[in-house]
């Protein structure tokens, strides 16, 4: 079980699926808070969400970053490198988004309206265990410390990290995210949050938990699953893991989302990047 042991029936699942362009970059985080807003309300004809949301290239920020020594030339070299930068709600600290890594949100409303912080990130350990299981791979949880945005529930393979976790709390309901490695240059992806931390004078932060990014700390999906490397089986095999824990699965359209407020919120929270 996943997600069926927090409600008394199967849930209903509903997907939105989108890849989002340099343009709407700010996007996806908007409609994660919209859904959570409508699941705490009750106001969705679905009991829980899953979001896909990959996209052209990003480097999503915490808040934590924003207190760098040198913040904006950080966000300038990041401008340069043809990666737009996002300070999103939830989550430390940056992370790269690029069309070889699957960015996807589940979002629950557990029936008893409890769940603690660590058992929500069990959620997205079991959903991810229950995908490699077949290939005889476990995902292990716990800090990789010189990966970029580590945290005690990175997730690993065979002792280098493929993902991160985040959580966002709105009302009663509860929002994962994951960002997933599947294929391209992750040594590339490192060296280029290293360097976002070195252009941001990093050395001269009052603060020490800013990363000492080592880039071979971390590697692909593909470089241990090569059938899961793909963007569309990975998505599907989330799908598939979540085939047996609910009632039924339909696509939610974006169109039908009145995103403005969170639209707006978004944009207010990045009018100085």
């Amino acid at each position: 079980m996943i997600i069926s042991a927090l409600y008394s029936e199967s849930p209903r699942l509903a997907i939105v699926d989108e890849f989002v362009p340099t343009d709407q970059a700010l996007r996806p985080f908007a409609v994660d808070d919209y859904l959570l807003r409508c699941l705490s309300k009750e106001d969705l004809q679905a009991d829980a969400v899953l979001h896909f949301w990959p996209g052209d290239p990003a480097v999503y920020l915490g808040m934590v970053d924003t207190r760098l020594p040198d913040f904006q030339a950080g966000v300038n070299f990041l401008k340069h490198s043809a990666y737009t930068p996002v300070i999103r709600p939830s989550g430390g600290l940056a992370v790269v988004s690029d069309p070889g890594i699957l960015n996807f949100s589940l979002l629950i409303k557990p029936e008893d309206g409890r769940l603690s912080i660590d058992d929500g990130y069990e959620v997205l350990v079991r959903l991810m265990n229950q995908i490699f299981a077949p290939y005889q791979e476990e995902v292990q949880a716990g800090e990789i410390t010189r990966s970029y945005c580590p945290g005690s529930y990175d997730l690993s393979l065979q002792g280098k990290k493929i993902a991160g976790l985040a959580q966002r709390r709105i009302g009663s309901a509860i929002g994962i995210s994951a960002y997933v490695s599947l294929e391209g240059d992750q040594i590339r992806r490192g060296q280029l949050i290293r360097d976002f931390y070195q252009a941001s004078h990093v050395q001269e932060a009052k603060r020490d938990d800013y990363p000492d990014v080592l880039p071979e700390s971390m590697h692909n999906v593909s470089d241990v699953v090569p059938e899961l490397g793909q963007l569309s089986r990975f998505k599907a095999a989330i799908q598939e893991a979540l085939s047996a824990d609910t009632a039924s699965q339909s696509p939610l359209a974006l169109d039908q989302l009145d995103l403005s407020k969170d639209l707006a919120k978004m944009t207010k929270r990045n009018q100085d990047i």
